[in-house]
């Protein structure tokens, strides 16, 4: 029993030890843009959006073109707090020029 204790206290050690070599990408980031980050940042990088739409519970999607081969990011906005980034969607076969992932 003590040595099947030890195996479990073996393995989880090695597990964290594993995890804080590979850590996981961020789920807030993407692309160099975060979740809660103001909205006009987007603006700021590339300028007026390519297309502006709405879902139909009036959620803002900004749509602007980020490739010549028909890339381009989605920055999503709750109609409650429009000034922030609520949701973030890339298309296409590149990412941006501030992409920290290629």
């Amino acid at each position: 029993m003590k040595v099947c204790r030890f195996l479990v206290v073996l393995c989880f050690i090695t597990q964290l030890a594993l995890a804080q070599q590979y850590k996981a990408a961020s789920q807030r980031e993407l692309d160099g843009f975060l979740l809660g980050q103001r909205a006009s940042a987007a603006d700021y990088m590339f300028g007026a959006p390519f297309k502006i739409q709405y879902t139909a519970d009036h959620w803002q999607q900004r749509i602007y073109k980020v490739g010549e081969d028909g890339s381009y990011i989605v920055i999503e906005t709750n109609p409650e707090a429009p000034d922030f980034i609520y949701g973030i969607q890339i298309t296409g076969s590149k990412s941006t020029k501030n992409a920290r992932i290629q």
